[in-house]
């Protein structure tokens, strides 16, 4: 089972592709880069852990999967850790020169 965050404003089809490959089984989680949040994870089934939102949701996935005994791997991938919580996110993402549908949209609505 895939689970995204909705608001990842950088991802690219590459970086969903390589949190894919990347996968060994078991557990892929990737942080968030602020707050010790999760912002990606792959979980193989039958194994279940129950989602964690917010604050040190991170760690929280961790002990779970080690409660269980299911193989976790941390993944750093950058487009998939930077997401936007708050007002002075979404200020930090229109400097931004990446050119992503997201920031278009913003950009088009004076956001």
């Amino acid at each position: 089972m895939l689970y995204l965050s909705v608001d990842l404003p950088f991802i690219q089809e590459t970086d969903i592709a390589k949190f894919i490959a990347e996968h060994q089984g078991g557990l892929s989680i990737v942080k968030a880069h602020k707050e010790n949040g999760t912002n990606a994870l792959i979980l193989d089934l039958p194994a279940t852990l129950e989602f964690q939102f917010g604050v040190n949701s991170f760690d929280k996935h961790l002990a779970a999967a080690k409660a269980q005994k299911i193989n976790t791997k941390i993944l750093e991938i950058k487009n998939l850790s930077l997401d936007i919580d708050t007002w002075n996110d979404l200020q930090e993402f229109k400097k931004s020169s990446m050119n992503t549908q997201f920031l278009n949209f913003i950009q088009r609505h004076n956001l």
